[in-house]
């Protein structure tokens, strides 16, 4: 495909791409209730992600404590031993995943017809192609076509009619693959 052609799927509504009707009569798409849907078991959206930020609010400077308190001076006084790069890493790594956990979470609430976790640009997933409509701050959101809900249910706001809500749909770039849709832009993350 061509990169005019790939510039031209960056407004491409979900509903615009073939095998649409297919997946959303196999249920394969957000399936946004006209009630507001009762939430999945376990932790929401936004409570992974608030749990995410204060872990990284603890590992971060613990691990510069502990990096501190175990390092032994090198011989200029101002090296820091082998190991505390990747001490240093560990962190980073971890919240990598923490955000990716809140990521598949929240595909899950929005394939359900509802979101607990609202974002106005960026992605937790890695993504990106030349039909994704991006700012500095990664692609940007609308939850016009979903619910959108506090994190013990109660309705934040409701969907509005002609909206496609975010969640999986099938990809305009890639035939056969599901893409995620923000609501207002393509992101170039296709889940396996």
């Amino acid at each position: 495909m061509s990169a005019r052609s790939f510039q031209s799927l960056r407004y491409v509504r979900p509903r615009e791409v073939p095998g649409y009707a297919e997946a959303r009569a196999q249920g394969r798409t957000p399936q946004v209730p006209l009630l507001p849907p009762p939430l999945l078991p376990g932790l929401t959206a936004h409570q992974m992600f608030v749990r995410a930020l204060l872990k990284g609010a603890i590992a971060f400077p613990l691990t510069l404590v502990v990096i501190n308190l175990i390092a032994e001076p090198g011989p200029s006084g101002d090296t820091l031993p082998w190991w505390a790069l990747p001490v240093m890493m560990a962190p980073i790594v971890l919240a990598w995943r923490w955000g990716f956990a809140v990521g598949r979470r929240n595909i899950e609430e929005l394939q359900r017809g509802y979101t607990t976790h609202v974002r106005v640009f960026g992605q937790f997933h890695f993504g990106g192609g030349s039909h994704v409509r991006d700012t500095d701050a990664g692609p940007p959101w609308d939850y016009s076509g979903t619910w959108v809900l506090h994190q013990d249910g109660r309705v934040k706001s409701a969907p509005q009619p002609g909206y496609d809500p975010p969640g999986l749909y099938p990809s305009p770039a890639r035939p056969g693959a599901y893409e995620l849709w923000t609501g207002a832009s393509w992101t170039g993350y296709y889940p396996t």
